[in-house]
C-alpha cells in the first residue's frame, strides 16, 4: 500500500544492528537460591496487591469522553 501512494519505492532493504561482545561462558554459570520459598512470597504480593487495590489512589476515574471519542474505526 506505501509503495503504491509513493511513500517508500520499496527495491531496497537495510537491517539496523549494533555488534555486542558476547561473553558468555558455562563455567561461569551460579545457582540461585530464592531467599523465601514461593507460596510465602505469593501470600506477600496478593497482600500487597489488595492494598494497592484498596488504596483511595487506585480508584478509576470517570471516562468523560462521548462513545464516539471512546472507539476508532479504519477503512478496508
Amino acid at each position: 500500500m506505501c509503495i503504491g501512494r509513493g511513500m517508500v519505492r520499496g527495491h531496497t532493504q537495510t537491517i539496523d544492528w549494533v555488534p555486542i561482545k558476547g561473553n558468555a561462558s558455562m563455567d561461569r554459570l551460579e545457582l540461585k537460591v530464592p531467599e523465601a520459598d514461593l507460596t510465602s512470597h505469593l501470600h506477600k504480593i496478593q497482600h500487597i496487591s489488595a492494598m494497592d487495590k484498596a488504596s483511595p489512589l487506585r480508584q478509576s476515574k470517570e471516562n468523560k469522553a462521548s462513545k464516539e471519542e471512546q472507539s476508532i474505526s479504519a477503512t478496508k
